[in-house]
């Protein structure tokens, strides 16, 4: 078992991966509109100029495509249901928006 029972949540960050074709700027943005900070955490490290001029010059695309749909979510110690809703209500209005690439 990983985790302990008693184990708490560092409540750190909430990561979420979104569909191939989100325009996560424009998620972003929406979630801007109704308060909702987002970041991009995790950038790819064969992007850091440290590593790109020390790392072989090999292609990653799977890392690419994650890299770019890679969004955090508000998320703290003492997050209510309320503001968990707000939160949940804000991405799907955002995707809803026109944000996510249409299926078919």
């Amino acid at each position: 078992m990983p985790f302990e029972e008693t184990a708490e949540s560092a409540h750190h960050l909430a990561a979420v991966v979104l569909p191939r074709g989100a325009d996560r700027d424009g998620i972003r943005e929406a979630m801007k509109e109704r308060g909702l900070q987002t970041s991009v955490h995790y950038p790819p490290i064969h992007d850091f100029s440290l590593f790109r001029d020390r790392a072989s010059s090999r292609p990653l695309p799977r890392t690419d495509d994650v890299a770019a749909r890679l969004m955090t979510l508000p998320l703290f110690p003492h997050m209510t249901d309320d503001q968990l809703d707000l939160v949940v209500e804000g991405l799907v209005d955002a995707a809803a928006a026109g944000n996510l690439a249409r299926a078919g």
